[in-house]
């Protein structure tokens, strides 16, 4: 899935690497958490990939929430339409009770 991104940063825009380390990142430390965007962020200064990427060591965690925001969107969207047949009911089988 190609993500494009509304607001960049003078051309910059996040890779599809950094968009996984994201999403994995906020798996581990969860949504909602106070603290979750400073660990993401202390998480990349440590991380071996982003040794020499000054974008992403210069992104503040404040910053982290946009992007990470939009990909549990999009996930989500696409969850939703890849699984929306399963999720359909048909006339008949809505009278029936039947799940198709």
């Amino acid at each position: 899935m190609k993500i494009v991104y509304a607001n960049q940063t003078k051309g910059k825009s996040y890779s599809d690497d950094e968009d996984r380390f994201l999403l994995v990142e906020l798996a581990k430390y969860g949504v909602g958490k106070d603290d979750t965007y400073e660990k993401i962020k202390r998480d990349i200064n440590e991380w071996p990939a982003f040794r020499f990427d000054w974008f992403m060591k210069s992104v503040r965690p404040f910053s982290l929430y946009d992007p990470a925001l939009a990909l549990i969107l999009l996930h989500s969207v696409a969850y939703f339409y890849r699984n929306r047949s399963s999720m359909c009911y048909s006339r008949r089988s809505r009278r029936e009770g039947i799940r198709t």
